[in-house]
């Protein structure tokens, strides 16, 4: 049986990879506010009761704060559930079973969700690995064009990054109802296209429902010991008394 890859045992060490390479092939967007394929933006958030995420890497923004003196309503907050698989949505509730397609002009959005995955510091509770829903009202006609894009083909002489950018995990919903998890189109290198990471990014997003994933176990420091230095490799001791007729370089009496 193979094991799942899960975010939790590879986001940390790809996150720098991910985002280096698609800033310099231009495959991708990274902002202040990252959210596309879903990762932390500036660090784990801190979160009082249950939640309000921190987005993930390419092309996402955080859920707005409440106004000052707002009294922030507690988003609804479950706990377990199945790992999160790279690439898939892990959100409590998420419709995996709604249309997929390509998003034509008979059907007109009046609200977007996605599914978030990030760390975030939870009040009383630690560091945990999250799934977030997020919803947004605000851009769709703009989003609505950046996906009905047509995608580009490979160009002879592109050079492309050797890694996958992870695609934003969305779903639309019209007047009536329905639901689509469009089609998203994609670059000359495969990645999903820019225009769709910015107008994502460029969204205001508000928390619908969080899923603790799993806890985050915090790695304990090494140990040191009193006049030693660790360094890669075996540990080598630093010397503080007479060696060689030398006491802390001076020549000993």
């Amino acid at each position: 049986m193979t094991t799942p890859i899960t975010l939790s045992s590879i986001a940390r060490l790809a996150a720098p990879v991910l985002v280096a390479g698609a800033l310099a092939a231009g495959c991708g967007t990274v902002a202040a506010n990252p959210g596309g394929p879903n990762q932390p933006a500036n660090g784990p958030s801190v979160v009082s009761g249950s939640a309000s995420p921190s987005a993930s890497a390419s092309g996402s923004a955080p859920g707005s704060a409440p106004p000052a003196g707002a009294h922030a309503t507690p988003v609804p907050t479950v706990t377990g559930g199945p790992a999160v698989i790279v690439g898939g949505a892990a959100c409590s509730g998420w419709p995996a079973d709604a249309a997929h397609g390509t998003l034509t002009a008979l059907f007109t959005p009046v609200s977007v969700e996605r599914c978030v995955t990030s760390f975030q510091q939870i009040a009383g509770k630690g560091e945990w690995e999250t799934a977030t829903v997020e919803r947004s009202t605000d851009r769709l006609a703009t989003l609505a064009a950046a996906l009905m894009r047509p995608s580009a083909g490979h160009q002879p002489g592109v050079m492309c990054p050797e890694f996958v950018v992870l695609p934003p995990q969305i779903v639309l919903f019209s007047s009536s109802g329905k639901e689509l998890i469009p089609r998203l189109p994609v670059g000359p290198c495969g990645a999903v296209d820019t225009q769709v990471l910015s107008t994502l990014a460029a969204m205001t997003w508000h928390p619908v429902s969080v899923r603790l994933v799993t806890k985050v176990t915090p790695v304990a420091p090494p140990k040191t010991f009193p006049g030693a230095s660790l360094a890669p490799g075996s540990p080598k001791v630093l010397r503080t008394g007479a060696v060689s007729g030398v006491a802390n370089g001076t020549p000993a009496q």
